[in-house]
């Protein structure tokens, strides 16, 4: 996510009401001095020219320093403030008992489960929510200013859309400081009867929320973003009110229905659930059985949790495009043209058959689990769990054949040859092989280890810096391989050179025997080969048809 300065300059330009959905772009700290800012009316001065720039570039419709914000924009994550790394003297006064400090008129003070304090105010329209430092009297002011032109504009518009009033609609306001140490004010309402999130201006959306998307135009669509936003913002406000019990059981049964759609289950095999049994196991036992009064506030912790698991599952019912006629409900099926074939490169059909088909088995494997660039949790974790098994394996059978060859060439009468004898040189061959197994095998499983408990936005990123638009995930498939397909060759190297001993300069009945054996290994091999090479087959079998059309047109 852009910055907020960034999005302070590209605020949309008219204000009619929108709806939009979730991000999981983050935004980047706002470069400021200090941490007090300066009165909207007292903000540094521009030049002429900066100013009818600035307005005619992010200008809202409440007031030239607003500009609509997604929840997922709300830079709570991102401030700047510091504290001044030096001890400081400080004695408590005697008989003192309270610590707490009174919040100013009509605000009341809030702390995050996470440790981060907010305020909130319940004004006539809405109730107000932010993350500024009201304790100072300049942020005070400037959050007070902001909230007038918010009034303001509402109560000389005749908006009907929205019910305004305080127990069904909440102002986030998000000040911070522009570039030009200007305070400027990121602003979003959620509405709490539909739970959606809505705002004053037009809100692009498609752009800031769902880029990557592509496809979305459905009402019915959109809206699963909007409560995921919604859920969003009950998490950075659980207080006062608590999680209640009709969005509890509503998450229980999410969450029973999502244990039986596992892939592992009687259910279903090809389940889009993106959670493990034990993650979403973990999810029921965080559920209480009854719900706190609304009135009380002695929960936000576990209400937190409930708003950030009804955000997850709502943003993934967006990415499978829940409710609609293309819903995904196969994992690893594609929304998009299913007709749409894609032809791998020449280089890479070469590299298939060199590589013993392994590229084509990783490619299908990454291609299924990144369908429409989308991966789920669960199916990340078993594929770098299984890759990394397979790679460790591979570590072993490696050495034992660099055993094998170090004590095939330790054979007096191997070793007394020449160093240039075609014996020796399949020998080294195979153990150069069998190192480079070791050496990718080690590489890969270096890299992967550490990735197998990432958040699945991070190895989808991972996964498509490796994709090419001309050759897909082919790149990765190949890198893959390697340590299988080279220890294939050491093995190759190895009876090559095994072949030799056995074949040249033989006894006739050794010759004959040896050369019937070899012959029974190659024709079982070539029928494993048939059998499970599909492609190939089907190649020789298009070849053969040919040959049968020529002879008919020669006739």
């Amino acid at each position: 996510m852009p910055s907020h300065d960034h999005l302070a300059d590209t605020t949309p330009q008219s204000g009619t009401l929108s709806e939009a959905g979730n991000s999981s772009i983050m935004s980047q700290p706002v470069k400021a001095v200090d941490t007090a800012f300066p009165s909207p009316d007292t903000a540094t001065p521009f030049s002429e020219l900066e100013k009818s720039v600035q307005m005619a570039e992010w200008c809202s419709v409440i007031g030239e320093l607003f500009y609509p914000i997604a929840p997922t924009d709300f830079e709570r994550y991102q401030r700047p403030d510091t504290v001044e790394d030096k001890h400081i003297n400080y004695d408590i006064a005697r008989l003192t008992v309270s610590f707490s400090r009174e919040p100013p008129q009509p605000w009341t003070s809030y702390i995050h489960p996470e440790g981060g304090r907010y305020f909130r105010w319940e004004h006539d329209l809405f109730t107000v929510y932010t993350d500024a430092h009201l304790f100072n009297p300049e942020v005070l002011q400037a959050v007070q200013q902001f909230v007038d032109q918010v009034d303001g504009y509402l109560t000389r518009h005749d908006i009907t859309e929205v019910s305004f009033d305080a127990e069904n609609v909440d102002l986030v306001l998000d000040v911070t400081l522009s570039k030009s140490n200007r305070t400027i004010c990121g602003y979003y309402f959620a509405y709490h009867p539909n739970r959606t999130v809505f705002w004053l201006d037009e809100f692009e959306s498609s752009e800031r929320l769902w880029r990557d998307i592509n496809g979305v135009a459905s009402q019915d669509h959109i809206l699963h973003e909007i409560q995921s936003q919604y859920w969003h913002h009950c998490a950075l406000f659980p207080s006062p009110g608590c999680a209640s019990q009709v969005v509890i059981e509503e998450l229980r049964d999410i969450i029973l229905h999502a244990i039986g759609e596992l892939p592992d289950s009687l259910v279903s095999t090809t389940s889009t659930v993106s959670y493990s049994m034990e993650e979403l196991r973990g999810m029921l036992q965080l559920l209480p059985s009854k719900s706190r009064d609304f009135n009380d506030d002695s929960g936000p912790g576990v209400s937190r949790i409930i708003y950030i698991l009804m955000k997850h599952f709502a943003h993934d019912r967006f990415l499978h495009f829940y409710g609609e006629p293309v819903a995904r409900l196969n994992r690893g099926t594609s929304i998009y043209d299913k007709n749409k074939v894609h032809k791998c490169s020449f280089l890479f059909h070469v590299l298939k058959f060199l590589l013993f088909a392994a590229p084509s088995a990783y490619l299908h494997e990454i291609e299924s689990m990144l369908s429409d660039g989308l991966l789920s949790r669960v199916v990340w974790r078993d594929f770098v769990d299984k890759i990394c098994k397979d790679w460790s394996h591979l570590t072993v059978y490696s050495t034992v054949l660099i055993n094998v060859d170090v004590a095939f060439l330790s054979i007096q009468s191997i070793d007394a040859g020449p160093t240039s004898s075609p014996l020796k040189i399949a020998v080294y061959l195979s153990v150069i092989s069998s190192l480079g197994s070791i050496f990718f095998a080690l590489l890969f499983l270096r890299c992967n280890n550490t990735r197998l408990n990432i958040s699945t936005d991070e190895a989808a990123k991972i996964m498509n810096s490796y994709q090419d638009t001309s050759c897909r995930y082919e790149n990765i498939a190949i890198l893959y391989s390697l340590p299988y397909a080279l220890l294939m060759w050491g093995i190759l190297f190895f009876v090559a050179a095994f072949m030799i001993l056995c074949l040249w300069k033989t006894p006739p009945v050794t010759l004959v025997l040896s050369s019937m054996a070899w012959v029974a290994l190659g024709s079982l091999v070539i029928f494993y080969g048939w059998v499970n090479c599909t492609g190939a087959r089907q190649w020789l079998l298009s070849i053969r048809e040919d040959l049968k059309m020529h002879r008919l047109l020669v006739k």
